[in-house]
């Protein structure tokens, strides 16, 4: 059996609880309880096959997933070590596993409908996230500024600290920010998105925050200043105008939920399971000052609305499998949908 890791203690609150708990982390890992391969573990269909060492992938996972796959792999071990829920766990574990193709009547558009995950931390489900919530970054900049909107980013300094403490640091500090003079001056309300990286060559998590900040003119210098004095310490930041045509909401809505690169670091399982338990139930989208919400906006993966002009072609799996066989009409649809941007492709530049 699976043996499980230390519980996680995500509130932040009692910093001394989750120090020990850090401590035990590392020494779980470090002491060779990694994963172990075990032929016996649950399948995601009803092969009865088990070559992935947790399940059995069916085509259209494959397909949603040919281009994260160790990606793939690692989220698949995470859930496995870290996700205490059943149902979350399942539910990532068979995303994609059932997927419809539709096509427009009328335009012969093809896009693709399934029982998708929808976590930040799912490789595939990221890429359809940040695509929508770039649209709707990009909407609220058109709605709520009038050439008043300035792009700020504030940077923590470097520590050795884990990263959950890290995010709740940065969120604490922020709020400081927002209660200083100068903030509270010059600021009258934003959205702000936290990105997370990690330094290979100081084994160091590093999160800092993107804002787009609605107000007046706010000095370099004073904002630094400030921001050393709320961070207790990190004077690093940097503030500019948004101008008209920047691309800041493509930006700022890459950096939700995007994972960092530590699949190649000897320890990318327990990262990767350190950088899950920090993000689980964490706001990473954040609204102060009474900004308001984001426009809504249609999951694109969503099945077409009935009395739309799109009808149900096909079940991913089938059309795969008849591909296989040489069906051309599998092959046309296929090589329309591979056109498409969607969830299951690269994203864009």
């Amino acid at each position: 059996m699976f043996q499980k890791a230390p519980q996680l203690n995500l509130s932040g609150k009692a910093g001394g609880s989750l120090a020990r708990y850090y401590e035990e982390f590392y020494e779980f890992w470090l002491g060779g309880n990694r994963i172990k391969t075990e032929t016996a573990a649950t399948s995601l269909d009803d092969s009865g096959k088990t070559e992935h060492p947790y399940g059995q992938e069916n085509p259209a996972q494959r397909y949603r997933f040919r281009y994260c796959q160790s990606a793939r792999a690692q989220y698949v071990r995470v859930l496995h070590r870290a996700e205490e829920d059943l149902s979350r766990r399942n539910k990532g574990l068979q995303c994609g596993t059932q997927q419809v193709v539709y096509q427009n009547l009328t335009t012969s558009e093809i896009r693709l409908a399934g029982n998708y995950c929808e976590a930040r931390t799912c490789p595939a489900c990221y890429h359809s996230r940040q695509r929508q919530q770039a649209i709707q970054l990009d909407e609220w900049i058109r709605l709520y500024t009038r050439n008043d909107a300035r792009f700020v980013t504030l940077t923590m300094a470097s520590s050795d600290e884990p990263l959950a403490m890290q995010l709740t640091e940065l969120q604490q500090s922020f709020k400081r920010l927002r209660r200083h003079v100068l903030w509270k001056k010059g600021v009258k309300y934003g959205k702000g998105i936290i990105e997370i990286t990690y330094n290979q060559d100081r084994r160091q998590w590093h999160p800092h925050l993107h804002i787009i900040a609605v107000g007046s003119y706010i000095p370099q210098g004073k904002l630094s200043n400030a921001w050393a004095t709320a961070s207790g310490g990190s004077p690093v930041c940097d503030i500019r105008k948004i101008k008209q045509g920047d691309k800041i909401a493509n930006y700022l809505s890459k950096y939700l939920g995007k994972p960092p690169s530590i699949d190649s670091i000897d320890d990318s399982e327990a990262l990767g399971m350190e950088y899950y338990l920090a993000l689980r139930n964490r706001r990473m989208l954040i609204s102060f000052a009474g900004a308001p919400a984001l426009p809504p906006l249609p999951k694109s993966e969503d099945p077409p609305e009935e009395g739309d002009q799109w009808t149900a072609v096909g079940n991913l799996n089938d059309l795969l499998k008849d591909r296989e066989t040489g069906s051309l009409e599998a092959e046309t649809l296929l090589s329309l949908l591979s056109d498409r941007i969607n969830g299951n492709d690269p994203p864009p530049d």
